[in-house]
């Protein structure tokens, strides 16, 4: 239509400003096809700059008679291990593995970590490396009993100050959370698991430069998402460990492996574990939840509130909610399930993305509760312009 117009134009236009007779041999002006090129203006600009731990970063000291805080009580005293340093795998305060983001993408880490002896054949030490559920057996009988972990820095731990591995400190962790249990080099391809995951945001990046040429910097300030481990544990104190101390010893090496890739998706990245960095949802199950101790730093058999109490997918609720966007974004007020309000602290609303704890103790109450197992229970979502949204969600045990 546009070119039957255009054709009609010229032709008017050229009789207009031409006297003279219009002959039947001749036509009109045609009309014509007109084709404009475009240019792509793309560079990748996907950034991988991430930091990860130097060799010897996991040294650790097995401490079974309390050495350690009859030595040097300011470092290892009572305030840092109840009951001295008896029977605990201590770290120096300030040393670990330290992972810094700055690439300009959300990165998925996954760290590996076995024990061997130092034949550098990759055989097995002759420790007796517990699982967690093994965990408050560790010392019962003589045997060389470890219980061998990774601590993990607070999610909450400002990341100005966390700037390196000094400030992976006793009050900055949460202790016991990932146990080594794989004794000697794994095979490859067959038990070369996982043994925890985190995701980590990408740091704010902008473009610089002239016209006609570009820079990709990171900010002023950026400091880039990171994640801090140290070893910790507990040794069996009633066991022989002099085959392991002195000239010639066995000793008990840790090694770990450190990969990363790209997140697909910042929808992967709002499943973040609320006490614990970015705990990922295929960390096994047993990490999610510590166990309790007693005033002497023995383990009761209890278990207490999970040192991680929330992953995606682990029995856990999470859905995505429209929040719309600049000045008609809403906030979440309030969320109830099955009449009972949960608190503020136990739910998270992030990215398009509304995550509960499954730890939450109104959320347990339903599920234990859900009669007959798996009835669609709902909750109700509260949003800043007082409407309400109900979600129908399925409850299993």
């Amino acid at each position: 239509m546009k070119k039957k117009m255009v054709s009609f134009m010229l032709a008017g236009t050229l009789f207009a400003g031409m006297a003279m007779p219009v002959h039947a041999a001749q036509t009109a002006p045609g009309s014509a096809d007109v084709t404009t090129e475009g240019e792509f203006n793309y560079v990748d600009t996907t950034v991988y700059s991430v930091t990860l731990p130097t060799a010897n970063c996991f040294n650790f000291i097995v401490d079974p008679q309390g050495i350690l805080s009859a030595t040097d009580p300011t470092n290892y005293g009572e305030d840092k291990y109840p009951g001295g340093t008896a029977g605990y795998i201590v770290a120096s305060e300030g040393t670990g593995a330290y992972i810094n983001n700055k690439s300009s993408v959300p990165i998925k880490l996954t760290v590996k970590a076995y024990v061997e002896s130092d034949d550098t054949t990759g055989a097995p030490s002759t420790v007796n490396l517990l699982s967690a559920e093994q965990s408050g057996l560790v010392h019962s009988g003589l045997d060389n009993n470890i219980w061998l972990t990774f601590d993990i820095t607070h999610d909450g731990l400002d990341v100005t100050t966390f700037v390196d591995e000094t400030s992976i400190k006793t009050e900055n962790v949460n202790p016991n959370v990932a146990t080594i249990d794989q004794n000697g080099q794994p095979t490859a391809g067959t038990d070369e698991e996982a043994l925890i995951s985190f995701a980590l945001y990408g740091a704010a990046y902008e473009f610089t430069g002239t016209p006609g040429s570009y820079a990709y910097t990171m900010k002023t300030g950026e400091a880039g998402d990171s994640v801090g481990l140290r070893l910790s544990g507990f040794a069996n104190a009633n066991a022989d460990w002099s085959a392991y101390a002195g000239a010639g010893a066995e000793k008990v090496i840790v090694k770990t492996v450190f990969d990363f890739e790209q997140l697909s998706t910042y929808y992967e990245a709002a499943a973040l574990d609320g006490r614990a960095h970015g705990v990922l949802a295929d960390t096994e199950a047993q990490y999610f939840a510590g166990l309790a101790y007693d005033a002497d730093g023995n383990p009761t058999g209890g278990t207490a509130d999970g040192a991680l109490d929330y992953a995606y997918g682990q029995g856990s609720i999470e859905f995505a909610f429209d929040f719309g966007t600049g000045t008609k974004e809403l906030q979440v007020t309030g969320i109830s399930i099955n009449g009972a309000d949960i608190d503020p602290s136990a739910y998270r609303a992030m990215n398009g993305v509304i995550s509960i704890k499954s730890t939450d103790a109104t959320v347990k109450a339903v599920i234990d509760t859900a009669t007959p197992e798996g009835t669609a229970v709902p909750i109700i979502v509260t949003t800043s312009d007082g409407q309400t949204t109900t979600i129908n969600v399925t409850m299993y045990k």
